[in-house]
Parts: structure tokens; sequence; C-alpha cells
């Protein structure tokens, strides 16, 4: 296999995950974990973990990342993201690395009996009758600070996998989509309208594309993109970096979800 690298990822310096292109193949690498192989009209997918990649990784990669690029592929909206259910609607939580997009998914599901539809990855399906989030993990992923704050014990301090209270729906329609900021200048969780280019731009900063090469396929992204935010109340909700408060969080994202909190 010769592989023509497009894109990449890091973390902390090193490569976390690649996409490419092998003649008429596109490929996903992440080193140590597995490879993803398919053809470019979607057909023959072809996942190989890593033999000594560990079990409990690789379902999560299938589960998310893997799942995400064969979306792309498919004309869907994939995410970095965290989503739950909550009285019928979707919320969507989007942000970088460490903003706490799995831990306030976590308190939904432990405070306001949410629904876990993703912890890390999101897939966004536009139906008949609008854009529905689908659920793809089984479990939250939590370091140890935010799973003693949400009182499920923990000695760990790296992410580990947890069962969430519920997950028993498969899908629903997105309510809201959520960008996560931390805040200092804010004592306590404080919601604020988003609209137009800073809306798209959120959202496309944690779009996961397998065709990054084709102008086309750009195209059609940002035209899905946009009429996501044209469909779809979108937020960013602002707090200081305090597991104290992932209560209170939780119950302005529950109002949220009820159409209340302007």
């Amino acid at each position: 296999m010769t592989v023509r690298w497009l894109a990449e990822s890091l973390d902390r310096g090193a490569v976390a995950a690649r996409v490419g292109r092998d003649a008429d193949r596109l490929v996903a690498d992440w080193p140590g974990r597995g490879r993803l192989s398919v053809k470019s009209d979607g057909t023959d997918v072809v996942f190989e973990p890593h033999p000594e990649a560990d079990a409990r990784e690789v379902d999560k990669l299938r589960r998310g990342a893997v799942r995400l690029l064969l979306a792309h592929l498919a004309g869907g909206i994939p995410l970095h993201a965290s989503a739950v259910a909550i009285q019928g609607r979707a919320i969507v939580f989007v942000g970088g690395s460490s903003l706490g997009k799995s831990t306030l998914a976590a308190a939904l599901c432990e405070h306001a009996g949410a629904s876990l539809l993703g912890d890390d990855a999101v897939v966004i399906e536009r139906r008949s009758d609008g854009f529905h989030a689908v659920a793809l993990d089984e479990r939250h992923w939590l370091d140890g600070d935010s799973a003693r704050a949400l009182g499920r014990p923990s000695e760990l301090s790296e992410k580990t996998p947890l069962e969430p209270r519920r997950r028993d729906v498969d899908s629903a329609p997105v309510a809201a989509i959520v960008h996560l900021e931390f805040s200092e200048a804010s004592s306590k969780p404080r919601l604020v309208g988003v609209a137009g280019l800073e809306a798209i731009a959120g959202l496309l900063a944690q779009l996961t594309r397998f065709v990054v090469d084709d102008p086309l396929v750009a195209k059609r992204d940002l035209a899905a993109l946009a009429d996501l935010v044209d469909r779809t109340r979108v937020v960013r909700l602002e707090r200081p970096r305090r597991l104290a408060l992932l209560r209170e969080t939780a119950l302005d994202v529950v109002a949220l979800a009820s159409g209340g909190t302007s």
C-alpha cells in the first residue's frame, strides 16, 4: 500500500490520525490503534485494528471515528462532539479537546435523565422532518476528576469508560447546538446566541472529513452546515472551569431543550 497522505491531526506533536488516498481507495490511519480503507464509492470497507491496541480503544474507534468518516463519505454531517437526547430532542455539544463535551453530556445523563447519543463523535443526518443526531457511543469516557464530580467512584486519572444511566434512544431531532467555552470572566454558566458565519465556523472546526481534496465535497459540506445552523438554535455556553457547577450547567441546558433561556 502506497498512501498519499493529505491531512493529519497531532496530539502532543505526534500524529494521532491521518487520511489519504491509495489509488481508488480512501485510507484513514490511527497509529497504534487501527487503519480504515474503503473504495471512493463507499464500498469494500476494511478496518484493521492494530494487534497490540487496547480492545476498548478499538471499540471506541469503530463506534466513533470510523463511523464519522464513513458518514462523511455518505454525505452526512460527522462532528467531533458529544450529544444527548432529552425530552425527545437532541442537544449537541461542540468544541475543541478538553472543553468538557464528554463531562457535560454525562452530567445531563446523571442529573436530568438524558440518554447518551455520543461521547466524542456525533453524526447528524438530514431527514424528511429535519436534522437528527444518531446514537454512536455506548459509554462515557471521563477522567477521574469528572467521574468523581458526578458521584462515580474512580481512582484513575486518565480517561476510562463508564456506563451511562440511560442509552435507550437511537436518534433524535436536533433541538440545539451548544458551542462550549471556558471563561473565568463568567461567575456562572451563561448562554449566548450565535448565528451566521460564527455558528458555521465553530461547526466547521469540528467537522470530521474523509474527502479533503475535492472542491465539490467541500462545497457540499459548507452548504449542509449552513442549512443546519439556519434551521437549528445555536448558542455558546460560557462558564468557569469548575466541576462544582456541573449540576447548575446541566439544568441550564435542560431549559434550553425545553425552549427556554434566551
